[in-house]
Parts: structure tokens; C-alpha cells; sequence
């Protein structure tokens, strides 16, 4: 199936996830992918994990995206609740970004980070 998103054609690929989010029976993930670039465009989602969102379905659009670090990324993010009402959720950009910090496993902890993951990200440079 394809649809038009931000004016660009997506196809869209469905995935079944079981177990689902929140360990439920399964959730659905429709992936728009833009025939043109090849990106991922938008995320939707069911979410049937949690007593309080199940039967809803939710997506995340990308836009804005720059070459990083020879990846392109998504800087702008939007999210909308699509079911059972549609409703703007949240909005966000993407401020800073590393890649390749060399960090280690420890670095990771579940309790925070530490090391070379402490430190705030880089701030992106200018478009």
C-alpha cells in the first residue's frame, strides 16, 4: 500500500510485533517508508500493552532530516494519538548528536550513565 506524506509517496509496511508493547498478545506497527529517499517517514502504532491505551494507535512523523556524521538523520519529530480521538501529543527536535563516543557497556548502566556517556551530546551544527 502507498500513501502521500508531507507531500512525499510512502510505502507502508506492516508488522505484526507479538509480544506486543508492554508485553501484550501483539501490537501493529505500519512503517511509511518515502519511495524517493528511501527514509522512514512515520511510525504508527497500536498500543495494547497497558490497560489505559489499549485499542489506541499512535504515530511519530520525521522531518527535517540532515547528514550527520555520514547518516541522515531526523531532527523534527511529531506525535499524534490517531485513535480513538485524534489529538497533537508532543513535538520535539533533536538538539545535539554524537556518534561514535567509544563507550563501553559500563558506560551504560542501568542505574545512569557514566563515562564517556555522561556528558551531554554535542550541539548540532548549523544547517
Amino acid at each position: 500500500m502507498s500513501n502521500a506524506l508531507d507531500k512525499a509517496l510512502c510505502d507502508q509496511v506492516l508488522a505484526v510485533l507479538r509480544p506486543g508493547f508492554g508485553m501484550a498478545k501483539e501490537d501493529r506497527v505500519i512503517l511509511f517508508i518515502d519511495r524517493t529517499t528511501k527514509q522512514l517517514r512515520r511510525v504508527r502504532m497500536t498500543l495494547s500493552g497497558l490497560e489505559n491505551t489499549r485499542g489506541a494507535e499512535v504515530d511519530v512523523t520525521f522531518r527535517d532530516f540532515r547528514n550527520i556524521g555520514g547518516i541522515v538523520w531526523p531532527t523534527d519529530f511529531d506525535e499524534r494519538i490517531r485513535v480513538p480521538f485524534d489529538l497533537h501529543a508532543h513535538h520535539w527536535r533533536m538538539l545535539g548528536l554524537d556518534t561514535n563516543r567509544g563507550m563501553k557497556a559500563s558506560d551504560l548502566a542501568v542505574t545512569g550513565f557514566n563515562g564517556r556517556a555522561a556528558k551531554p551530546a554535542a550541539a548540532l551544527p548549523a544547517p
